[in-house]
């Protein structure tokens, strides 16, 4: 007799395909013996002996469901290679070497041990060993390893208000080589092609500077890697970071960085803080990551380009993610000609990097979103963390002034604001009057791969209960966040999510608002939206 939940288990040995053939047939006899079949009929229809039904009733009795399908001590298959060969075979792995190599492979040590290729495979697969297999380590002996340490991984963590922390790179001797011959395109059933040997068109170094919580990378080559190209690099971060924000540099221990003339610059430029990292710790700068893609991944010589005279620097190209922000802007030498502009447009085309997964490694991303726009909070964290969001997003080409940033105008801030809460109320309340009112007509919206110029009086009850709002019920801003602002327009990011009225989500939308005064009249002039 079978208790109810010793059935079920019988049926599910019985059920699952990867379960051993012999514990399906004993499990499936034990369940016809439950239903009063006779042990010999039992044995006739599973193809066994009316001892062996016999056998697993009796075990069954004294071990119960966990006796099933194990095979007793002293029963079954003999192993046909002993212990002691076993043994020999680990100690010979661990402690000595082939007379003819530097490891064991599978061969050398079955000809050695007198056994079987599969042999061997299985014996060190089963104890995890690998003998082709080295891993590499570095102590770093900095004495003040841990407090260097502790001073980058709080960057990371919690970066100080209002500043930017910039983690730098050097990648220098690159290469961008040229092939002596012009290569066939793939098709279906052949690769492309390429001749092996090339031909060398100088290297140069690429100076990165990625910013740890946007993602966005900037970046310079130079002929050369002395303290002279650092110095041009770091005129270039001062002149892109907007005005008003500290700037937090990781760097390691090269000795450009500490030359004095690098120091002395630095001086004259308080808002610059250096964070060295520990020494043999490269491991704790992210850059490298963005450098080497650029230098891996986007080193292409231009199909129409002229191979005399040029380096690789005008291959290094914009590396962009989409959704995930990590772009690298680089600055190649200037090209005259008409081939110049068919250059730059090429660089603007590129392919996705995906290089945030150094940074979720880190954590540094933990109550953080990505959107289309870059980074920004999640609804349950505060704000802080996005004290250096804009810093890139107002940044103009190289010698110009940043641009103006929200915090020198306040005021036009705040307006903006009050009109994007008196937006959301006239439009949740189906107010066309009061809708209609945070306007300044005419009035764009781009949605959807298309762009709406709208005119007073164009908005009609029926908008409220037609189309994509015809489950919709309300909505609520996520966030505003400025990005831009002067002394009559504000650029506002922002997110908001559509409700049903049961209270349930439609989705959510990132936009961006263009919110500007005309004749004292503060309304939405623009805007650009993801929702349909």
């Amino acid at each position: 007799m079978l208790l109810l939940e010793e059935r079920r288990q019988l049926e599910a040995f019985v059920a699952a395909p990867s379960n051993p053939h012999r514990m399906v047939r004993e499990a499936r006899g034990l369940l016809m013996a439950a239903d009063g079949v006779a042990n010999a009929v039992i044995a006739e229809r599973l193809d066994v002996s009316r001892s062996t039904v016999i056998g697993w009733r009796k075990q069954f009795v004294e071990d119960g469901v966990a006796g099933v399908g194990r095979v007793r001590a002293g029963r079954g298959r003999k192993p046909t290679i002993p212990a002691e060969k076993i043994d020999e075979i680990v100690e010979r792995t661990q402690h000595e070497t082939p007379p003819d190599a530097t490891h064991w492979s599978v061969r050398t040590m079955a000809d050695a041990a007198g056994v079987g290729r599969s042999t061997v495979h299985k014996v060190w697969q089963a104890r995890g060993l690998k003998p082709h297999l080295v891993d590499t380590f570095k102590i770093s002996t900095d004495p003040a390893f841990e407090d260097k340490l502790v001073d980058v991984v709080a960057l990371y963590m919690c970066p100080p208000d209002n500043a930017v922390v910039l983690c730098v790179d050097e990648k220098s001797q690159v290469q961008a080589l040229d092939r002596t011959q012009p290569s066939l395109p793939m098709k279906p059933g052949r690769a492309g092609t390429m001749t092996h040997d090339y031909k060398r068109n100088g290297t140069t170094t690429l100076f990165a500077a990625l910013n740890v919580l946007t993602g966005l990378v900037i970046g310079k080559c130079l002929p050369r890697h002395r303290h002279q190209e650092f110095l041009a690099f770091l005129k270039d971060i001062n002149r892109r970071v907007s005005r008003g924000k500290d700037i937090h540099l990781i760097l390691d221990n090269y000795g450009t960085h500490t030359h004095p003339d690098v120091i002395a610059w630095l001086d004259k430029h308080p808002r610059f803080h250096l964070h060295f990292t520990p020494t043999s710790s490269s491991w704790l700068r992210v850059s490298p990551t963005a450098t080497g893609s650029a230098a891996g991944r986007r080193l292409r010589p231009p199909p129409d380009r002229d191979p005399t005279g040029v380096t690789s620097s005008h291959w290094v190209a914009a590396e962009g993610c989409g959704k995930r922000s990590l772009r690298l802007a680089c600055i190649a030498p200037p090209k005259r000609g008409a081939n110049a502009r068919q250059s730059c447009a090429r660089r603007q085309t590129c392919r996705p990097l995906g290089g945030l997964r150094v940074l979720r490694g880190l954590r540094v991303l933990r109550g953080l979103r990505v959107g289309p726009y870059g980074l920004s909070a999640s609804p349950r964290r505060p704000d802080s963390r996005l004290s250096c969001l804009s810093c890139f997003r107002g940044s103009k080409p190289e010698g110009g002034e940043g641009m103006p940033t929200p915090g020198e105008y306040p005021e036009q801030v705040a307006a903006a604001q009050r009109v994007l809460d008196a937006f959301m109320a006239a439009f949740n309340a189906r107010d066309i009057p009061a809708f209609e009112a945070t306007f300044n007509f005419p009035s764009v919206r781009l949605a959807s791969n298309r762009m709406v110029v709208l005119q007073k009086g164009d908005m009609q009850p029926e908008r409220f209960t037609t189309g994509a709002l015809a489950e919709w019920d309300h909505s609520a801003w996520e966030r505003r966040e400025p990005i831009h602002a002067g002394p009559d327009k504000v650029h506002i990011d922002t997110r908001f999510t559509r409700y049903r009225k049961d209270g349930s989500v439609i989705g959510g939308f990132d936009s961006i608002y263009v919110i500007t005064c005309e004749d004292g009249h503060w309304g939405v002039k623009c805007r650009s939206s993801y929702a349909p």
